[in-house]
């Protein structure tokens, strides 16, 4: 099951991935900067009142913006909580 947030704007493309194993971010506009972690891995998720999710793991911390209001990319957000709020307890 993959859960997909995209951003792209005239610079770069960012997309964060929710599967099972954990978080994928790739960024650049090859999608060439591939980050992975998982869930037990997540030290802090934040999202910002203008949509900006944060997910930190130890000194790493990756960003995207999304759309505030957007079911599906709430449905993935709500999937990241979840998951590392499981993988700690």
């Amino acid at each position: 099951m993959g859960l997909k947030i995209k951003h792209s704007d005239f610079a770069q493309t960012r997309t964060l991935e929710v599967d099972d194993e954990g978080v994928v971010m790739s960024e650049g506009l090859g999608l060439t900067g591939k980050r992975r972690f998982g869930f037990d891995e997540i030290d802090a998720i934040l999202l910002s009142p203008q949509g900006l999710l944060s997910v930190q793991s130890g000194r790493q911390i990756v960003k995207i913006t999304t759309k505030p209001g957007d079911r599906k990319q709430q449905e993935v957000i709500d999937a990241l909580v979840a998951r590392a709020k499981a993988a700690r307890s």
